[in-house]
C-alpha cells in the first residue's frame, strides 16, 4: 500500500481541488476520479492510504457497480462525505464498511482534520498522538472527534466551551459513560452539546474514571440518536421562523406599559 496515495471518487473538479489542496500540504498525492466505472475497473485498488468518495457520484452508478466497490474496498480506510442528513443513511454506510462518514453539514475543512488524525493514527513512523488534544469545533466537530477517541479507545474528559455554555464528556476505552451540561447528566447533555457548532474542546487523558456507564447506549448509538433530535430540532426552528429572521421592537412604549416586569436593559437592546 501506498504511504502516501489518497484516492477521490468525485464528479465536481472543484471538490477534487479543494481536498486535494488540504491533503497535498502535508505531502499527500491525491489521484482523482470522476466516474464510478472509471474507479472501479482500477487493478490497484490496494494502492493508496485513504479512499474518499462522495455520495451524490455513486447516484450516478448502477446499483451494482457501488456494491463492487464497497465489496473491492472492505477493511480498508474509507470515507463517504455529502451524504444527505438523515442518520439511518449514515449509518448504512458504516455497515458497508466506512470508517468515516460525513454529512452535508461537514465542510472540507473539517473532514481534513478528521481523516488527518487516523492518518496520523495509522501511521507507525508519525509523531504519536499527545495525550491533550485540543481545537475548534468548526474544524472539528463533536460527533467526528467522537468516533476518533473511541477508536484510540482513549479514556479521560473532553471539555468543550461553546459561546455561552461548557459541558464535560467522559470516555472510558473510547465508550462515552457520562455527560455533564449545566444541571443535564447523561444522554440529555451529550444530545445537548452535539448542537454546538461553534467553540473550542480540549481532551485530557487519565486512567482515573470511573468505568460504570450512566449512559447504557453505544457511542454510534448516541450519535444516530442525537442527528435525529438534531433534525427535529431544526425542523422545529423552520415552523417558527426562517434562520435569518431579525426580532426587532418597534414600539417599546407598548411593552413598558404592560404589567410585565420587564429589564429596560432588556428593551435597549431589542431596540438595538
Amino acid at each position: 500500500m501506498s504511504a502516501n496515495e489518497i484516492y477521490i471518487l468525485d464528479s465536481e473538479p472543484d471538490h477534487t481541488q479543494e481536498l486535494a489542496k488540504l491533503f497535498e500540504q502535508d505531502n499527500y498525492h491525491v489521484r482523482a476520479f470522476s466516474l464510478v466505472p472509471e474507479f472501479s475497473f482500477q487493478n490497484n485498488l490496494d494502492d493508496f492510504v485513504l479512499c474518499m468518495i462522495d455520495y451524490p457520484t455513486l447516484l450516478t452508478a448502477e446499483r451494482e457497480e457501488v456494491i463492487d466497490i464497497f465489496r473491492k474496498l472492505k477493511n480498508k480506510e474509507l470515507a463517504v462525505y455529502n451524504v444527505p442528513q438523515n442518520a439511518s443513511r449514515r449509518l448504512a454506510f458504516y455497515d458497508l464498511g466506512a470508517r468515516r462518514v460525513y454529512d452535508t453539514s461537514h465542510s472540507f475543512t473539517e473532514m481534513y482534520y478528521s481523516l488527518k488524525w487516523m492518518l496520523q493514527l495509522n501511521n507507525q513512523d508519525a509523531e504519536p498522538v499527545v495525550n491533550h488534544s485540543q481545537g475548534r469545533l468548526r474544524d472539528l466537530s463533536l460527533d467526528a472527534l467522537i468516533p476518533l477517541l473511541a477508536r484510540e479507545e482513549r479514556s479521560g474528559i473532553l471539555t468543550v466551551h461553546s459561546r455561552n455554555s461548557s459541558g464535560k464528556i467522559i470516555f472510558y476505552d473510547g465508550n462515552i459513560i457520562d455527560a455533564h451540561v449545566g444541571s443535564h447528566s447523561g444522554a440529555n447533555a451529550l444530545y445537548h452539546m452535539l448542537l454546538w457548532n461553534d467553540g473550542t474542546f480540549a481532551f485530557a487523558a487519565t486512567s482515573d474514571v470511573n468505568s460504570n456507564s450512566h449512559i447504557g447506549l453505544s457511542n454510534y448509538g448516541l450519535l444516530v440518536r442525537a442527528q435525529k433530535y438534531r433534525e427535529e430540532y431544526e425542523l422545529g426552528l423552520q415552523e417558527l421562523a426562517p434562520l435569518s429572521s431579525v426580532i426587532r421592537i418597534t414600539r417599546s412604549g407598548d411593552l413598558k406599559a404592560s404589567e410585565l416586569e420587564i429589564d429596560d436593559s432588556f428593551i435597549r437592546f431589542l431596540k438595538r
